[in-house]
């Protein structure tokens, strides 16, 4: 599922699915499939980050500050 939400200047998006989720060994910051690259690239030119919850399948949440 996808869900978006904001909070003041601040805009989540969540990304959660409940599969067997990602490997604890896997470094998903420096991931080699495009699609987590291209992610990561995103949030880094949008000066956001990026939240991992792995405890029920896997939750990415990125998280994006409104410009002034």
């Amino acid at each position: 599922s996808v869900s978006v939400r904001r909070e003041n200047n601040t805009l989540f998006v969540e990304y959660r699915d409940t599969g067997v989720g990602i490997p604890g060994d896997l470094d998903w910051r420096k991931p080699a499939s495009l699609g987590l690259r291209l992610v990561n690239s995103l949030v880094s030119q949008l000066n956001g980050s990026i939240e991992l919850d792995r405890s029920q399948g896997t939750a990415f949440t990125l998280v994006l500050q409104e410009k002034e």
